[in-house]
């Protein structure tokens, strides 16, 4: 069997010869540049450097496994050949992924064969692994280890907000010792997460090389696709009168993104019933079209539903490696990232999601270059306002598409959000104290999409009715929107989810260059179009290189007119700014601009006068730093702050992994209250010690858990004298 022989693009060699060079590096790319690829590329070229070497790649979804699991040549840009191959591809349906990844990682490479060092799995499969393993396995995983992790937007790294994901690269950064042989890459279309989390934190990304694709840039290399349209229609009710003009038009390959259980569209029917009329829709524009079954042939053109689970493995397989003969995919959730249709020119968004992550994954399954492909079309369905004037509604499409433009081409442009912290006595507040709100988490994830999507056509309404009024919506206003849309829901503790929904919805089109100044400045590009009769459309026509060139040099232009009055503001602060804030991302692109020599010699003096200003903070000052932080605490801390109980953590992990230095060893060790290994006891001591009566369930469920189970233990005689001192010195404690 002959193997299919592959030569990286120039800008693909590119990206691999700056790659290659560091340990630590992002590679941010538009969908469809061929990012796997380089990936693979990478990955070769490290095993190939030593027989010792072994390469995890990771993945979110067992579908994007294919861009991976191939026998191929790769003719590397060193020269050399790299027969790629997998052998071990935890994506298929084999018992024990855990113990044989667990296994992989833990034990040195068998031998010298390359697909016998790499092995594939799944994001939740690594963190599943990760946490299964001792601390002295943790110290063998990383050990001349390549870290390969794809669709890299789903960690969440930061203090306030790190999932399983992220605690594994902070592990992997904060290994501290010089020696190490453990690399880490990612690779992103979009370096942001739908929710406007950070991905990896300021200080972590110091560490890292970035080589951005910009997205303009590399449309301008597309062969075949020319032009697109980003269009909205607006429907009343129901969404059947529109999408049957529409199908009507043209008859283009297309990708339909329906609602999912529960949605206000389906009108109180099942999916499928929903599904069967879509179908029935589809077939009168297209019909030689044939609903694609697990019994039939599929020989001719097909209609794919993804809606439906069934076959689901069986039907994306078909549509990786049959695309030329489907006319429409039908899909809820499936389709976003990884997901390669090639001939796929139109997409019909009839639930439009509120995340930009989602948007732009979205129109990412156009961006396929394939023959013949010369326009494509995003077609985004949205429920008219009927209390808002046209040209209200029509100046909000314009700010959406202004804001999708952005959101393409900025690096950075996205305020992260702090999700509001619900604390025991019900109340709620920012910052990194408390327990974080997951209220909607009670729900089903559909029945959340049409919560948040009643309470997004609420909060527009409003918006609308506030604007002709030349004013905001207070937070009361705006709270009492989203309490009125709750309404058709049965939804518990009204108001506290109204204040949770108020914050996701109305920071979603926050980015951080207001959106009015791309409008105001000339990026006015949503119009009524009535093109397309029988539709109320709101269009900006024909895009492509142009209209990119034109927001950037939009841009530009806003950020070097604002500059000096941001400078003055910035000037004034007595420290730097936190991370949530505007100013922090106007400080982050400085230093972007620095670090890229685009920031002129005046503009640095002047940052520099600033007495507070740091172009970027070694990793040792910011050890130093948490170190003072701990040190001032005369006593075993009863209660650290996020980013202090994480450090602690991470500083007793490395230590386990024998992988600390000895100063640093010593410096913890002169702390009087420092424990290598955490007493759980003393700690839940403190936190019963400082209370002025005893608990109750009611207030202090844990403290009064703790408070019986020491109760117990007394009584059993399992308490030793000195805890038994230790509690009879609270004054208000008793045996019972």
């Amino acid at each position: 069997m002959s193997v299919t022989q592959i030569k990286l693009r120039k800008s693909q060699e590119e990206a691999f010869a700056e790659l290659r060079r560091h340990d630590h590096a992002i590679l941010n790319a538009p969908t469809g540049w061929g990012k796997s690829m380089v990936l693979c590329a990478l990955a070769g070229d490290d095993l190939l450097s030593g027989t010792e070497r072994k390469v995890v790649i990771a993945i979110p979804q067992t579908v994007i496994a294919k861009g991976f699991i191939h026998d191929v040549s790769i003719k590397l840009p060193t020269g050399e050949m790299l027969d790629w191959a997998v052998k071990h591809n935890l994506c298929n349906y084999i018992r024990n992924k855990t113990e044989e990844l667990s296994q992989f990682l833990t034990e040195p490479a068998k031998d010298k064969k390359i697909f016998n060092r790499i092995i594939v799995t799944t994001h939740a499969g690594l963190a599943r692994t990760f946490s299964s393993l001792s601390d002295k396995q943790l110290a063998e995983a990383t050990k001349n280890t390549t870290f390969l992790i794809d669709e890299s937007h789903h960690i969440s790294g930061a203090d306030e907000s790190c999932n399983q994901l992220g605690a594994i690269v902070n592990y992997i950064l904060d290994i501290d010792n010089p020696t190490t042989t453990t690399r880490l890459i990612l690779a992103t279309a979009f370096f942001f997460r739908g929710d406007q989390l950070p991905i990896i934190t300021e200080s972590h990304l110091d560490r890292f090389y970035r080589h951005s694709i910009q997205f303009d840039k590399y449309w301008r290399s597309l062969k075949h696709i020319k032009s697109y349209k980003y269009d909205f229609v607006a429907f009343k009710g129901t969404v059947w009168k529109s999408l049957n003009q529409l199908l009507a038009q043209d008859q283009t390959p297309t990708i339909i993104y329906c609602p999912p259980k529960n949605h206000r569209l389906l009108l109180g029917k099942e999916k499928s019933d929903f599904t069967k009329r879509i179908v029935r829709t589809i077939k009168k524009h297209y019909p030689e079209s044939e609903l694609w079954s697990a019994d039939s042939d599929n020989e001719g053109r097909i209609i794919l539903d993804l809606v439906d689970g069934d076959h689901r493995d069986e039907k994306i397989k078909f549509a990786m490696t049959q695309g030329e003969q489907i006319d429409v995919i039908l899909t809820v959730g499936m389709f976003k990232e990884g997901a390669d249709w090639l001939q796929a020119q139109r997409v019909i968004d009839l639930v439009p999601s509120g995340s930009d992550q989602d948007r732009n994954q979205r129109f990412g399954r156009l961006i396929r270059d394939y023959p013949g492909k010369e326009h494509i079309s995003y077609f985004s369905f949205f429920s008219v306002i009927t209390d808002a004037p046209k040209d209200e509604q029509r100046k909000y499409l314009s700010k959406l598409f202004a804001h999708f433009h952005a959101s393409l081409i900025l690096d950075n442009a996205l305020n992260p959000i702090k999700m509001p912290k619900y604390y025991d006595d019900g109340h709620f507040e920012g910052g990194s104290q408390g327990r974080p709100v997951n209220l909607l988490g009670q729900y089903d994830e559909d029945l959340q999409e049409s919560i948040l999507s009643d309470c997004y056509d609420a909060m527009i309404s409003l918006f609308a009715d506030c604007e002709q009024q030349n004013r905001k919506p207070s937070d009361t206003e705006a709270k009492n929107a989203i309490v009125r849309a709750l309404k058709n829901f049965d939804i518990e503790q009204e108001e506290q989810t109204a204040k949770q929904i108020v914050l996701m919805i109305r920071r979603k089109a926050n980015i951080t260059l207001a959106v009015d100044d791309l409008v105001n400045s000339g990026f006015d590009k949503v119009w009524s179009d009535d093109t397309l009769k029988g539709l109320q459309l709101f269009s900006a026509g024909f895009g492509g290189p142009t209209r990119f060139a034109e927001l950037r040099k939009i841009i530009s232009g806003i950020f070097d007119s604002n500059w000096l009055g941001n400078y003055e503001k910035i000037k004034s602060l007595p420290a730097c700014p936190p991370q949530s804030s505007k100013a922090y991302w106007w400080i982050s692109n400085n230093k972007a601009f620095y670090r890229d020599g685009r920031l002129s010699k005046e503009r640095i003096h002047l940052l520099e006068s600033i007495p507070w200003w740091e172009w970027f903070k070694k990793y040792d000052d910011r050890w130093q730093e948490y170190f003072n932080e701990i040190k001032a605490y005369k006593h075993y801390p009863t209660k650290l702050s996020k980013a202090l109980e994480n450090w602690t953590g991470k500083q007793r992990l490395i230590y386990s992994a024998g992988k600390l230095s000895q100063d640093r060893i010593e410096l913890l060790e002169s702390i009087s209250w420092w424990q290598w290994k955490p007493d759980r006891w003393h700690r839940n001591y403190e936190s019963v010690r400082v209370l002025k009566k005893r608990p109750f369930p009611k207030t202090d469920k844990k403290s009064t858990n703790w408070f019986y189970q020491q109760r117990v233990a007394y009584h059993r005689g399992n308490l030793s004298v000195e805890k038994i001192k230790l509690l009879e010195a609270i004054i208000w404690w008793t045996w019972g």
